[in-house]
């Protein structure tokens, strides 16, 4: 429904740009509080406002270009622009920046994130410079820099960050701290690793303080402690530790036959 309460604006403005104001939202007030919206290059857009606050809700439509300041998004698309907004809570996003808020579920394709918290939904590509993961899953993609908290990662790069709990199914690791949680395949190239389960991959250097190694090649590095149930022994320094079957109790790891 095209609305026929623009009073300075025309209809013709405003066609194809905003298809409906919900609650009690006004052309004047977008005017007047929301004026970095009509510099926005926006179709078919559903918006309206919540009663208490007043902050703009967008329902849906597509978002071409522009920026989105302090408030909430439902549905729609995302095609570029630079979010300084407050939750997104649906919807696609391809490219742009993100300057924190919170995303609680959707669907992101590229583009840069910049700080904020992501609770669920799926990334597809892009990078994560800092910020807070909470859940959700990961295809493809740079994590620069970040605190995971629980999720799957299916495959990517991680450059850097806190790993606390979740599921790595494959990918590439180049430095930052492992605290727990369980690895599927996928090639440790350095970094630190705390606690979790070793499923599969190939480990090239970096340091392991305790957990189980369940499969894989070890190449290099520094075995702190923790156990080991099979796998192939390449080279590195072994500190103290355990296999489940107490084979190694009594010999150098160039002698381990798993």
């Amino acid at each position: 429904m095209l609305f026929s309460f623009v009073s300075k604006a025309t209809k013709e403005e405003w066609v194809g740009m905003i298809k409906e104001l919900r609650g009690n939202l006004t052309i004047e007030e977008i005017k007047k509080n929301y004026d970095w919206l009509l510099k926005a290059d926006i179709e078919d857009a559903i918006i309206g406002i919540s009663p208490g606050d007043r902050k703009l809700i967008w329902y849906d439509g597509i978002w071409l270009n522009g920026e989105w300041f302090g408030n909430i998004w439902r549905n729609g698309i995302w095609l570029r622009g630079v979010w300084f907004g407050d939750e997104w809570h649906n919807g696609k996003w391809y490219d742009g920046t993100w300057f924190m808020g919170i995303w609680h579920n959707g669907i992101w394709y590229d583009g840069a994130w910049r700080g904020g918290e992501w609770h669920n939904g799926i990334w597809h590509d892009g990078i994560f410079y800092r910020g807070e993961w909470k859940d959700g899953i990961w295809f493809f993609g740079k994590m620069s820099w970040g605190h995971w908290r629980k999720g799957e990662w299916h495959s990517g790069i991680w450059e850097d960050g806190k790993w606390y709990d979740g599921i790595w199914l494959n990918g590439e690791w180049h430095r930052g701290t492992w605290y727990n949680g369980v690895w599927h395949n996928g090639i440790w190239y350095a970094g630190s690793w705390e606690c979790g389960k070793w499923k599969n991959g190939m480990w090239r250097r970096g340091w392991w303080g305790d957990g189980e190694w369940c499969d894989g090649e070890w190449h290099g590095g520094f075995w702190d402690k923790g156990i080991w149930h099979k796998g192939k022994w390449i080279g590195g320094i072994w500190k103290e530790g355990r296999d489940s079957m107490d084979n190694f109790k009594d010999r150098p790891p160039s002698k381990w036959e798993v």
